[in-house]
C-alpha cells in the first residue's frame, strides 16, 4: 500500500512545536487479515459487543448461574437459571468466556466448537 505512511510520528505534538515536521523516528507495523479478524483488545471488543447487542434489544443477567439448556427441534432455544427463570431466544450466544465448556456440556454440543490448549493441532 504504496500511499500509506508507515512512519511512526509519536509522541502526538501540537502544530506549534518545532518537531511537529520531524522525520517519523520509527516505523508501523501492522497486520493485514482479509479473511479473518485480528483483536488485540478483547476486553474492549467485548464491550462494543454488548453494546450493539443493547441497541438491538438484549439484556444482560451478570453472575447469574445457567443449569439447564432448552431444546425444542433438536436445537438450543434458552436457557434455565438457577432461579427457575426460564429465558428463550432464536438464537443463544455462549460469551460464558472460561465457563463456556460447562455450557457447551450442558447444551451437549462442544466437539465442533471447543478450543483446548496445546499444539495448533489441538485447536
Amino acid at each position: 500500500m504504496p500511499a500509506l505512511d508507515t512512519g511512526r510520528h509519536f509522541p502526538p505534538r501540537p502544530v506549534d512545536d518545532d518537531e511537529f515536521f520531524a522525520d517519523a523516528s520509527a516505523r508501523l507495523g501492522a497486520l493485514h487479515t482479509p479473511d479473518g479478524g485480528f483483536i488485540d483488545d478483547p476486553q474492549l471488543a467485548a464491550h462494543n459487543l454488548a453494546t450493539a447487542a443493547q441497541r438491538h434489544g438484549a439484556a444482560f443477567r451478570w453472575k447469574t448461574p445457567v443449569t439447564a439448556v432448552m431444546r425444542r427441534g433438536g436445537r438450543v432455544r434458552g436457557v434455565r437459571l438457577k432461579d427457575g427463570t426460564e429465558l428463550s431466544a432464536g438464537v443463544v450466544v455462549n460469551a460464558a468466556g472460561p465457563w463456556s465448556g460447562q455450557l457447551n456440556r450442558l447444551a451437549e454440543v462442544g466437539g465442533d466448537f471447543t478450543a483446548t490448549s496445546g499444539s495448533p493441532s489441538s485447536v
